[in-house]
């Protein structure tokens, strides 16, 4: 079994988001770690929202900057990350996405603001 050692949390629009390895090897001892998946809001550089998930954060940003994302994004690049929730399975993830684009913009930049202002409370303590 391959085994690599873990990478160090990397920066996405400003927010660390931890390495996705299953598997890493830290002073000769395995350690497992969960897959992450992220539900994730990114404003277009028309203005506009858009929404959606992943299990790397910083792929998918790249992807949508690049003009390979999702098809919305790919003439409304670059976008910038505006919030970020980590779900412990897909589903959820994906649940929380639905949920999220089912809302006003209104709805949506309140959202935000509370993340925002939660990220910054929670950073605080």
């Amino acid at each position: 079994m391959e085994v690599t050692r873990p990478k160090t949390p990397r920066a996405v629009g400003g927010i660390k988001v931890p390495c996705l390895e299953t598997k890493w090897c830290y002073d000769d001892t395995m350690i497992e770690t969960t897959p992450m998946f992220y539900t994730y809001i990114v404003r277009c550089k028309d203005g506009t929202y858009y929404t959606g998930w992943t299990n790397d954060l910083e792929q998918r940003i790249a992807a949508h900057n690049q003009g390979k994302g999702a098809k919305y994004t790919r003439k409304r690049g670059p976008v910038e990350l505006l919030a970020t929730w980590i779900s412990p399975s897909k589903s959820e993830a994906m649940k929380l996405e639905y949920s999220i684009k089912q809302m006003s913009r209104h709805e949506k930049q309140i959202l935000i603001m509370e993340h925002i202002t939660g990220s910054r409370k929670a950073g605080n303590g």
